[in-house]
């Protein structure tokens, strides 16, 4: 990424080893992926999806996760949420965040059947919005498969970090926000470039990055 000028403001340091390999917390925690069609513009169509309860409570007492996955950008969204029926208020988050980014509606949402986006509150908003709804059909997960298969990267590399620095498993959250935000300055393979560019427009500055667990200090006023 750093040869092709999508990220900025990295330093690279060379290797002292001809073949470093995965370290071992990166293999107990990947995965493969699976590449998706594309579409024409931010916001045409976004798949939906939401995790939970997790088994821990995050610090804040949040138990589940609300995704959006932007189709064209691979940009992805998270929300964490107490309860499973805030899937709601989180849309209605989500739609005016983007929409004021891009000055763009949302055109379509693609989700699975699960009761909180089959909900009369829901489809009546979507309805009120101009949005195409999209339900998959029962056990077919892979309808929904950008989501879905997010979410798994997403958790899979939670719990490689979680792994690699020895923090506990309440720290789900903060893990989780810091590998979704890597993953919009990672390059996609399928748009070739990174999720954060095809976003914003100009490419990630990687400088301020530091390892997941590193030892922080911080100033307190008087």
């Amino acid at each position: 990424m750093l040869a092709k000028k999508m990220i900025t403001g990295m330093k690279v340091v060379p290797s002292t080893s001809e073949d470093a390999g995965l370290c071992d917390a990166c293999q107990l925690g990947s995965k493969k992926r699976r590449s998706f069609p594309g579409v024409l513009e931010c916001n045409d169509v976004v798949h939906s999806d939401i995790c939970g309860p997790i088994e821990f409570s995050s610090l804040t007492g949040k138990r589940y996760v609300l995704l959006f996955v932007d189709v064209f950008t691979r940009y992805c969204h998270v929300y964490l949420l107490e309860h499973r029926s805030e899937c709601f208020d989180g849309l209605v988050r989500h739609k005016a965040a983007v929409e004021t980014h891009h000055n763009r509606s949302v055109r379509k949402i693609v989700s699975d059947n699960g009761g909180e986006y089959l909900s009369d509150q829901l489809k009546n908003f979507c309805e009120l919005n101009g949005i195409s709804q999209h339900t998959t059909s029962s056990n077919t997960p892979e309808q929904n498969g950008m989501a879905e298969v997010c979410f798994r990267i997403l958790f899979n590399k939670v719990r490689t970090m979680l792994i690699d620095s020895n923090a506990p498993k309440q720290l789900w959250a903060e893990a989780l926000l810091s590998v979704v935000y890597l993953q919009k300055c990672t390059m996609n393979a399928s748009t070739q470039r990174t999720p954060f560019e095809a976003w914003y427009g100009f490419p990630p500055d990687v400088s301020h990055l530091r390892v997941f667990g590193s030892l922080a200090i911080c100033v307190l006023a008087n």
